[in-house]
């Protein structure tokens, strides 16, 4: 049977027979539909976390950068972008209260997206607000030098801490091992989180 032309629609498009090879007509709601799964695909993108694999690969290179440098034994701690642990590393040697500080620091990297060193500047000034956020995150909130931000491109991915050194051994073991992996301590745009001395976004 020869049918002039049937309409079918089928998520929002319409399939027309017009006498030879079914055609696609793109509607005002498929124009609208591609473009959402556009910007679902960009925040996809832009929401990339650290893998496992990653975050081990990081502890195992602050080891190491630490090692070749001649520093103390430190212990190392990976957090992804929400303050969650992922990977965790103590050198031999390493002071055991070194395991606490380390995820403090890269605890509190990550909530502001900036080395923590920039809340140590930020809090000097405001001793009894530091304490205030101290307990409300509870015990969390750590700003002492020696942890940075980990970033791919503009996208926040964690942060990686360190304890057991100075506070400037710490940062540099840190951000020599975000290097060394290909990721960066700030974002690729060069924003207002491109310099280690920002304070960050997070409450004032």
């Amino acid at each position: 049977m020869d049918i002039s032309a049937v309409d079918i629609s089928v998520s929002d498009i319409s399939v027309w027979d017009i006498g030879g090879p079914l055609r696609l007509l793109a509607t005002d709601e498929v124009t609208i539909h591609s473009n959402l799964q556009k910007e679902v695909s960009t925040i996809q993108k832009d929401d990339r976390m650290l893998t496992l694999n990653e975050a081990m690969s990081l502890c195992t290179a602050a080891r190491d950068t630490a090692i070749e440098q001649g520093v103390p034994p430190m212990s190392f701690a990976v957090m992804d972008a929400g303050g969650h642990l992922l990977a965790f590393a103590r050198m031999d040697g390493a002071p055991w209260v070194s395991a606490d500080v380390a995820l403090g620091k890269a605890w509190t990297s990550a909530a502001y997206g900036v080395p923590s060193s920039a809340q140590k500047e930020k809090m000097t000034p405001m001793p009894n607000f530091a304490t205030a956020i101290i307990a409300m995150t509870q015990g969390r909130f750590t700003p002492q030098t020696g942890a940075v931000p980990i970033y791919q491109g503009d996208a926040l991915l964690g942060a990686l801490g360190a304890s057991g050194g100075t506070g400037e051994q710490d940062e540099d073991m840190c951000a020599r091992a975000v290097s060394a992996t290909g990721l960066r301590t700030a974002p690729i745009s060069g924003g207002a989180g491109s310099d280690h001395t920002r304070t960050g976004s997070g409450p004032r």
